[in-house]
């Protein structure tokens, strides 16, 4: 049962959230995706205390870099940058890979538990390696939280919710292509 008093903070990794848009709705639609519609759909009523954007970018990617400058300039969601570093892959091809996104997100998560910020606490994630903070923060501080699983495309090209284990752990929010419609301005 949601209390309309209910404490909630939304934790958005943002580029697991970019990759699960960009596997459900057009280019189009993506540019007319509203952040604010997504936050009011997960907080369903309940009081949304804090919005963080976890994420990170590589120098030279110009538009990834306009979108978080908006972000953090012309909205109330925080911004939490890691950083970005090039790794090689076979082949002696470059590739970026972001650093320390998800410590600073489960860092984030479990402070503010730990000075009782929120009572519920939304994670949009596929990532599995969530899973033993989201355990941690429900069974030692008592704490509720739910997953805002996006559909994702395997192999085949057949869509799933990639992290099965989270589902099983929080009160899943299942964000698929009709959800995500629902959220376009």
């Amino acid at each position: 049962m949601m209390r309309t008093n209910e404490r909630v903070v939304i934790f958005i990794d943002g580029e697991n959230l970019k990759r699960g848009l960009k596997d459900n709705i057009s280019e189009a639609e993506l540019k007319k995706f509203s952040r604010t519609t997504l936050y009011r759909k997960l907080a369903a009523g309940r009081r949304t205390v804090d919005r963080r954007h976890y994420d990170a970018v590589s120098p030279d990617n110009r538009s990834k870099k306009r979108f978080l400058n908006y972000l953090e300039n012309n909205t109330t969601t925080r911004l939490r940058l890691g950083t970005v570093h090039m790794e090689e892959a076979g082949g002696g091809r470059l590739f970026p890979v972001q650093k320390g996104v998800d410590v600073m997100l489960a860092a984030d998560m479990l402070v503010l538990a730990m000075i009782d910020f929120y009572d519920t606490a939304i994670i949009v994630s596929n990532d599995s390696d969530f899973i033993p903070l989201i355990n941690y923060v429900k069974q030692v501080m008592g704490k509720e939280v739910e997953g805002g699983l996006i559909k994702r495309l395997n192999k085949r090209g057949e869509l799933i919710y990639t992290c099965h284990e989270m589902m099983k752990i929080t009160k899943p929010i299942f964000m698929d292509e009709q959800f995500l419609r629902e959220c376009l301005s």
